[in-house]
């Protein structure tokens, strides 16, 4: 990594070696895109469940350190951090635009990959919610916060009885 800031905010600086306790990745990858990919997966996937205090908890340099909640956030983090990685790095956009890798998945086998290594990855991180909540009831951490939700507000619906084109009013517009 460039930002020697991103590289220090890393709860595993050595993601790449890591992950090969959990997943089967290759030795050659290319660390900068492994480093990536934890920080999305630190930042949106693991931080905003257990909140920042108990990701501070992580760092050995924490006065308040606990070796329990770093041993049960390190299978979470390395799953999520391979979901990503497979979901967002397959390619690489140059000045000709984007290209994929030669050998890589088709994108939909790569979501559908990405999607099981993240239920994997929710899965443990379930337990560290449970660890903070056995820890202490009132602790913000919650796996509601899991999950990113995109929602959309707006739009004709095109089937059933609420369609426009089952709608007198409608079929009887004037036309413009």
């Amino acid at each position: 990594m460039y930002n020697s800031k991103l590289e220090n905010s890393l709860l595993l600086p050595d993601i790449s070696s890591r992950l090969t306790d959990f997943v089967g990745i290759q030795l050659d990858l290319d660390d900068t895109r492994v480093k990536s990919a934890s920080l999305i997966a630190q930042d949106l996937d693991v931080k905003k469940v257990i909140g920042a205090e108990n990701w501070q908890r992580c760092f050995e340099d924490d006065e308040n350190f606990s070796e329990d909640l770093f041993d049960l956030v390190v299978p979470a983090l390395c799953f999520l951090t391979y979901s990503r990685l497979v979901a967002l790095m397959q390619g690489n956009y140059t000045d000709s635009g984007m290209s994929v890798e030669e050998g890589a998945l088709s994108i939909d086998e790569a979501k559908s990959a990405s999607t099981q290594y993240r239920a994997i990855g929710e899965s443990y991180l379930g337990e560290v919610v449970d660890f903070l909540k056995n820890e202490n009831p009132s602790s913000s951490a919650s796996m509601d916060k899991s999950v990113l939700r995109i929602r959309s507000f707006g739009g004709d619906e095109g089937r059933g009885t609420n369609s426009p084109l089952n709608n007198d009013a409608w079929r009887n517009r004037a036309s413009y």
